[in-house]
């Protein structure tokens, strides 16, 4: 896909255009009118809807002061041309606990687009907060989506909350390029990380919750995230690589949904996929990726294309002189499309490692995401270790399974191994060592290939790295690129 930046002006200043009675505002300040009418019988005219006491429940277009949505509506809700939160006194909008907002049809509540903005929707476990469809024949993607973007307040928390009927294109209220879902959280410039826990999606139209951009992730205190159902092109997660060492490891989901396996999508810090167009997928920062219950699909874009197309996978290396290594919880299992890969250290300046210790009780499983059951040999390329003349010695595999890798690297060689040790590489703890590999079993990889193959390496190296793990063809274990 192609990305658009950020959020279309034109459809933002449109918001501007809706006109009525002002919402009312609990606690101080004011905000901008909104669409519909009300008398004070409570009766209403326009789009607008009334409490009992003649309130005007539709919110206004713009949120430009500090405004509670309480119980005095049921419910408040979101006009198709959608409601901003932002202005010059960085406005929170809170939402009540037990409250419900309703959304018309493609309507969009989008927090900090072009100014300062924040969101507070905490309720309790009792009591939740619910987002929700104004149809009366509600159906997945009625509404467009809870959005949060540059420069929305770091501050913002969403806890104990519902998301229901979510995640539509959101046509006629603000242009988003990424990933859809029914809770965004969307920067290519800002840096934050959001509260969220205690939440459910159902009825999702694509994906359920989207976390898009480089530096967006979870804050301390997230989990419990629950969701029941993905579109067909969806899935229930979505992060950027870059941020997956965010996410809590308390993470609900069914095994599929509509045909679809439930997986964490781990995407490019622009939100594209494998295919998409968009840049290479890189983690930049040392963290660990927990081990959460479903798989996480290695979908953004490495370096390297080829006759297969985009690579998909990730490239492990520090942001401008760091370092970068990233660790695989124990037990996990990573999966990729067609052609893809780890590249680790891609531009062989020792910027990069890759640990993932897993064991018999615990495993790490790298494999194919088209049939994870039993994958198709070379289905997926495999990882890449750049080894240089000061090494890569960080990097460790220990107790791991790669199964269904070994498809043609594009990348640097023509020659196919499930992993791929590039450059002059020796067995540690040498002066210039390779990557530890060892009590790995890699199998599925296909006839006349290699389970481990690597360049300027010694026989008797070559030897070690055979003997310390098992392989699923005895005759091609490891061999030397030529």
């Amino acid at each position: 896909m192609t990305r658009q930046s950020g959020w279309a002006l034109g459809a933002v200043a449109s918001l501007a255009l809706a006109c009525g009675t002002p919402a009312p505002n609990k606690g101080s300040g004011t905000s901008t009118s909104g669409g519909g009418t009300s008398s004070g019988s409570g009766s209403s005219s326009g789009s607008g809807s009334t409490s009992g006491s003649g309130l005007d429940c539709t919110l206004p277009a713009t949120i430009a002061t500090d405004m509670t949505l309480d119980g005095s509506c049921k419910p408040w809700i979101v006009p198709s041309t959608g409601t901003t939160v932002e202005g010059n006194a960085a406005p929170t909008l809170t939402i009540d606990p037990g409250v419900t907002v309703a959304f018309d049809s493609n309507g969009t509540l989008a927090i900090g687009v072009n100014a300062a903005g924040g969101l507070h929707a905490v309720g309790t476990t009792g009591s939740h907060i619910t987002f929700t469809s104004n149809s009366a024949q509600p159906k997945a993607g009625d509404w467009s989506a809870v959005v949060l973007l540059d420069n929305a307040a770091p501050s913002s928390t969403i806890a104990f909350a519902d998301f229901e009927y979510g995640g539509g294109i959101g046509a006629g209220s603000v242009g988003y390029g990424g990933p859809q879902g029914a809770l965004v959280t969307d920067s290519q410039s800002a840096s934050f990380q959001i509260l969220l826990h205690d939440l459910t999606f159902t009825h999702n139209a694509v994906n359920g919750l989207v976390m898009n951009g480089w530096s967006v992730g979870f804050a301390p205190g997230s989990g419990n995230l629950t969701v029941n159902d993905w579109g067909a092109n969806g899935e229930p997660f979505v992060i950027s690589a870059n941020q997956a060492g965010t996410l809590p490891a308390s993470l609900t989901t069914p095994a599929q949904s509509g045909g679809t396996p439930a997986v964490v999508d781990l995407v490019d810090g622009d939100g594209d996929t494998q295919g998409g167009g968009g840049g290479s997928s890189w983690v930049m920062s040392s963290q660990t990726w927990p081990a959460i219950p479903i798989p996480y699909l290695l979908d953004g874009a490495t370096q390297g294309t080829g006759s297969q197309g985009t690579q998909s996978g990730i490239n492990i290396e520090g942001a401008g002189n760091g370092h970068a290594t990233l660790t695989i919880a124990a037990p996990n299992t990573l999966e990729f499309r067609n052609a893809g890969s780890i590249e680790i250290d891609p531009g062989g300046s020792a910027q990069g490692d890759l640990v993932a210790n897993g064991s018999a009780t615990a495993p790490i499983v790298f494999t194919s995401f088209s049939n994870p059951s039993s994958p198709a040999a070379g289905s997926w390329s495999g990882l890449h270790f750049h080894v240089t003349t000061s090494g890569i010695a960080k990097s460790s595999l220990k107790g791991a399974t790669v199964e269904g890798a070994g498809g043609n690297w594009t990348i640097d060689t023509q020659q196919s191994g499930s992993i791929f040790l590039d450059g002059p590489t020796t067995v540690p703890p040498t002066a210039a060592p390779g990557p530890t590999i060892s009590a790995c079993t890699i199998k599925d990889y296909p006839s006349g290939n290699c389970g481990i193959i690597a360049g300027g390496i010694s026989a008797t190296d070559l030897a070690t790295y055979g003997s310390a793990n098992t392989f699923g063809d005895a005759s091609n274990t490891v061999c030397n690129s030529t």
